[in-house]
């Protein structure tokens, strides 16, 4: 292998490689070493930007940067000479003097064999497009008395001061699994003196507790970090939601997703490993709480056994009909609605005018009373006949090449639900044939058949997804095999979704309709169609799909659509405290997340693996369920969370300033959220006027954004940034009165906007101190003395 050009991408993951004497970094080396080969290295974070001076050795940002250097010049006459302008430079931010000069010796040296692009440059407040939202953590009554009641126990049993703990958990003895104070208490419950159980007794009201659990009680936040997640997510009824509102509506948001507009899911970091399952605990119980309604007749543990799935191809015990009709033609895709009756383009005829739902399922229905015009009249009957709900969509596609399709193998299907034989779903079909080809005589047609099949047209999952894969290429044919195998498959996950128990229980509350009928007026009133127009965008380039065939970018998307959509519920074992007969044991306490998740494996009601992080992670990039999600420092480097959340909560305030940008900089990626949103909110649909038929809306807008960026800005706009809108990227700090996390987060502040001053340098700390003491200028005044080492434009 004799190549011209070498590439790592991401690595700092493969750092061994550069020095290594192991089989692979020999390897490697043979290919850095072949004549006139280039070798470009890709990483953002090659090396720690900042090192503070108790961070480990094996962390220091000098030492490392050196390193890179080394293998970078390979040539130690020229790391002499950067260590000499990086001490040059010291000595002058030391005397405040020169400087400017030291600092572009330093970058023109540098630039030589290393570049890094900014975010920070590129915004006009020079804020990364960040957002800081300070909301006080109100620490109420309760909390105090749970503070008292954690104090006690944990001077009983010697422990260490636990005040960092009662600050980050609330229902804290439940989650101490594995930690000091868990085992210094289970060992002094082995022989508890009396004032122990005392403490344990007063303790227990601040216990999370099966009585409580069982018959649905409202929890309390019981922690003032807790409470300030519950106000931006559960509080503002993100519990109503199965899945985000989309940036871009084509129909005025309408029921429970009214006014959602400006959510977005949050991605919370903490410090302690327990705190991300107290989070996915405490507020997926809660949020499944809401769902199930006030004063239910139904216990937490027999929920999921006594709420049946109720979209089924079920057949009658009495006379064996097939009850489940609906279901199928709500699943099938169905290209003549698809292509008729597109949400898009009766919003793209109206672009100054944002439509109400009632006004586009007026229009809607108008078309489809034309559709039915097309088809014949039902014979004679003395009631009207409820089939032709079902029956309208096959006749309507009778003359495509649907019908072969139907008759053909179902590798999209996913497989009966609950207590379904699997027969039934194929005795579904035939039917559904049947009544196409002629084999099935209807009776009259119900007067809202016309406004029925508007709901299919706008809102069956089937459709939908048909729609949103025919953008990928206009020159998809809509009743093709793959594409309708594809968009069936999609429809079974959304099957899944609708069929889970919380799911039933909400959509029951917004109506007394026909189940399936609620799921129509769910999806419109959610704007599913554009919902899942921006999800197929996103992902095609996500997946890494843009050069694949578009049978493999069919394949792919409803492979990824279909698993979250349809991810399970998962379970999370509580340890809960039991006395009896004197003596105090810990029992499992089961409890289902899925509003809430912790990034890692996850399991189901029955411990069985349902998701590895990988699939959390799909899933949280994701528009659907969880709205959540919580991890400890394993989630803030190298990972993606950007497609669906442009907030991050700090839970525990990182030490290091570059941490906090790292955990920030998860979801301020590539086409984000907050850029999407922007985009959406700065042209908006009538930016759309000129778009193809069946094009993909986001191509185009994205498109008007790149073409008027100004000259000389950076390609970063508007994929990376777009300000022209009022989304930003959200550092939440629940921050507690009269805390010294206050004062801490005033240092990272002043250390993320000025680290860059003392980049390359040793003992960065101590420099950064030093200036902060030396002279009169401000550390403000400063911040044209950041080491720049943005690419020289061309």
């Amino acid at each position: 292998m004799a190549p011209d050009l070498v590439i790592l991408d991401e690595f700092q993951r493969f750092k061994a490689l550069l020095d290594g004497d192991d089989e692979a970094a020999l390897l490697a080396k043979a290919l850095f070493e072949q004549p006139n080969v280039r070798v470009l290295l890709l990483s953002a974070t090659p090396y720690k930007m900042f090192t503070l001076d108790q961070e480990s050795e094996e962390d220091n940002h000098y030492a490392d940067f050196i390193r890179t250097l080394q293998f970078l010049y390979n040539d130690d006459s020229q790391i002499k000479d950067i260590q000499q302008h990086l001490l040059d430079h010291r000595t002058a931010l030391h005397a405040s003097e020169n400087a400017a000069e030291t600092k572009n010796a330093l970058e023109h040296a540098l630039l030589q064999v290393m570049c890094r692009t900014e975010r920070v440059t590129m915004t006009q407040k020079l804020d990364a497009m960040t957002k800081e939202v300070l909301q006080p953590a109100i620490i109420t009554p309760t909390d105090l008395y749970h503070a008292v009641a954690v104090d006690g126990v944990a001077m009983e049993v010697q422990a260490r001061d636990v005040l960092e703990y009662w600050k980050s958990m609330p229902y804290l003895f439940n989650f101490l699994k594995h930690y000091e104070l868990r085992t210094l208490i289970d060992r002094a419950l082995k022989s508890p003196s009396d004032t122990l159980r005392k403490l344990v007794k007063s303790a227990k009201p601040h216990l999370l507790t099966k009585a409580k659990l069982e018959r649905y009680q409202p929890l309390d936040a019981a922690n003032p970090r807790m409470r300030m997640l519950f106000e931006d997510t559960l509080d503002k009824g993100m519990w109503q939601l199965l899945w985000m509102p989309p940036s871009l509506p084509y129909t005025i948001p309408n029921g429970v997703y009214a006014n959602k507009d400006s959510l977005t899911k949050t991605l919370v970091f903490s410090a302690w490993s327990a705190v991300p399952n107290a989070i996915a605990t405490v507020c997926s119980y809660e949020a499944e709480r809401r769902m199930v309604g006030a004063a239910p007749q139904i216990l937490h543990s027999q929920f999921k056994k006594k709420v049946k799935p109720l979209l089924n191809f079920a057949k009658s015990s009495k006379d064996g009909r097939l009850t489940g009709m609906p279901v199928i033609a709500w699943m099938l895709p169905s290209p003549t609605l698809a292509r008729y009756i597109d949400p898009l383009e009766i919003a793209r005829q109206k672009p100054d005018e944002a439509l109400s739902v009632k006004s586009v399922r007026a229009i809607a229905t108008v078309k489809c009373e034309a559709l039915l015009e097309t088809l014949p009249n039902g014979g004679p009957g003395s009631r009207a006949d409820e089939r032709w709900y079902w029956a309208a969509p096959a006749l309507l596609d009778a003359r495509t090449e649907t019908p072969d399709w139907w008759l053909g193998e179902h590798d999209w299907y996913t497989g009966p639900s609950q207590n379904e034989p699997a027969e039934n779903f194929q005795e579904h079909i035939d039917q559904f044939a049947g009544v196409a080809n002629g084999k099935i005589s209807l009776g009259p047609r119900p007067d809202d058949l016309a406004k029925v099949l508007c709901d299919f047209a706008l809102a069956s999952p089937g459709t939908c997804a048909l729609r949103a894969l025919s953008r990928i290429d206009s020159g998809l044919a809509t009743d093709s095999a793959d594409i309708l195998s594809a968009a069936a498959q999609i429809a079974s996950g959304f099957r899944s979704l609708y069929n889970q128990a919380e799911s039933i229980s909400l959509l029951r509350g917004t109506g007394d309709d026909t189940y399936w009928r609620l799921t129509l007026r769910y999806g419109i009133d959610g704007n599913i169609q554009a919902m899942l127009d921006e999800y197929v965008h996103t992902l095609l380039e996500s997946m890494g799909l843009q050069h694949e065939s578009a049978e493999a970018q069919l394949a792919a998307i409803a492979s990824r659509i279909q698993a979250v959509v349809s991810l399970r519920t998962t379970q999370l074992n509580v340890d809960e405290l039991k006395t009896k007969g004197g003596n105090y044991t810990w029992s499992d306490l089961y409890t289902r997340c899925r509003f809430a998740l912790r990034y890692g494996q996850l399991r189901d009601d029955k411990d069985q693996a349902v998701a590895h992080a990988e699939s959390v992670k799909d899933a949280f990039n994701s528009p659907f369920p969880p709205f959540v999600l919580a991890s400890t420092s394993i989630g803030q480097e190298g990972l993606d969370f950007h497609t669906w959340c442009h907030a991050v909560m700090h839970w525990n305030l990182p030490s290091n300033p570059v941490d906090m940008e790292q955990r920030e900089g998860r979801v301020h990626r590539y086409k984000g959220h907050a850029v999407r949103k922007n985009i959406a909110e700065h042209y908006g649909l009538s930016a759309l006027h000129s778009l193809a038929e069946s094009a993909d809306p986001w191509t185009q807008l994205f498109a008007l954004a790149a073409s008027q960026r100004k000259a000389g800005q950076s390609d970063l706009i508007p994929y990376w940034i777009f300000e022209e809108g009022t989304s930003r990227v959200e550092r939440r700090v629940p921050m507690l009165p009269y805390s010294k996390e206050s004062i801490k987060f005033k240092r990272l502040k002043r250390e993320l906007a000025l680290y860059r001053i003392v980049f390359g340098q040793p003992r960065q700390e101590d420099l950064l101190f030093g200036l902060k003491h030396n002279g009169d200028e401000s550390l403000k005044d400063m911040t044209h003395l950041l080491i720049s080492l943005e690419p020289p434009k061309v």
